[in-house]
């Protein structure tokens, strides 16, 4: 609610309709990233979860470097978003629930840009 208050009490100061364009793609951009980081940490955590059938296992990501961990993660969930593919599936029922229930929210989320 206060970070809400605080949105629209710059938007009053703001004096130019490009700036504030400017600040709601900027506002949208980061919710999505953060919800992206989110998602690819629960897309992470269920496929370690699954042990040598998970995700992680299956595509030798379990002894790479975190770093390497969280770009395929990252690049799995916002290719959800997109049309865009990524090489990662699931491989497991708990992985594929995930999966689908991420398409859902994508498919809500998409609808309120379009």
């Amino acid at each position: 609610v206060k970070l809400r208050k605080l949105s629209y009490m710059l938007q009053s100061l703001i004096d130019s309709e490009w700036l504030i364009l400017v600040a709601a793609v900027g506002k949208n951009l980061i919710s999505i990233v953060l919800l992206n980081h989110c998602l690819a940490c629960l897309w992470f955590g269920v496929g370690v979860s699954q042990g040598s059938e998970g995700w992680v296992s299956r595509f030798d990501l379990s002894v790479a470097e975190v770093g390497e961990q969280y770009l395929v993660s990252l690049q799995w969930s916002m290719s959800q978003f997109t049309p865009g593919a990524s090489t990662v599936q699931p491989t497991t029922v708990p992985e594929r629930l995930v999966a689908v229930s991420v398409l859902a929210v994508a498919m809500v989320i998409a609808t309120c840009f379009v």
